[in-house]
């Protein structure tokens, strides 16, 4: 999972705000799923893994497995070695950017077969971070049935991120 524009967005002053919705989205399906989050931000370069988690904490996310992907390299060999170390029978890739993983494949060592990335890829919306929009998706990919209803978005300030 990235952070930022998942669950750290910029508000209209270009100052980081917190996605509240975002948080309790991941912490209902990480407590429905029990799934790992791993982080592939590039804040895993440049933050101390202490100071990220201790963040992480601080923002509300809830989930106790959580691991720092590989620092130094790129978001797709960063998804590739967690596949490699966890195994995992699910996995999805959230993240605002799309481009980084187009014509990506990784091998899914618990499914003994080589995938196309952007079809593991759930990108939330640029504004508001994880919607109820992008669960569905995700709900999906982890094989649990849906728990959110889809709502009309309207504009809303930054505090009600």
């Amino acid at each position: 999972m990235d952070l930022d524009g998942v669950l750290l967005l910029a508000n209209e002053q270009g100052h980081e705000v917190v996605s509240k919705q975002a948080v309790q989205l991941i912490n209902e399906l990480t407590r429905r799923t029990e799934l790992e989050l791993a982080i592939i931000s590039d804040r895993r370069n440049n933050t101390a893994p202490d100071e990220l988690f201790s963040m992480l904490r601080s923002i509300g996310l809830g989930n106790p497995k959580i691991t720092l992907c590989q620092p130094g390299v790129s978001f797709v060999e960063a998804v590739q070695d967690r596949l490699r170390a966890s195994n995992p029978a699910h996995f999805a890739v959230l993240d605002d950017t799309p481009a980084r993983y187009e014509g990506a494949k990784v091998y899914h060592p618990h499914a003994f077969e080589t995938v196309e990335l952007c079809e593991k890829l759930v990108v939330p919306s640029n504004r508001y971070g994880l919607l109820p929009e992008g669960m569905h998706k995700l709900c999906e990919l982890f094989g649990v049935p849906s728990f959110v209803t889809v709502t009309t978005l309207q504009e809303a300030s930054d505090d009600e991120l």
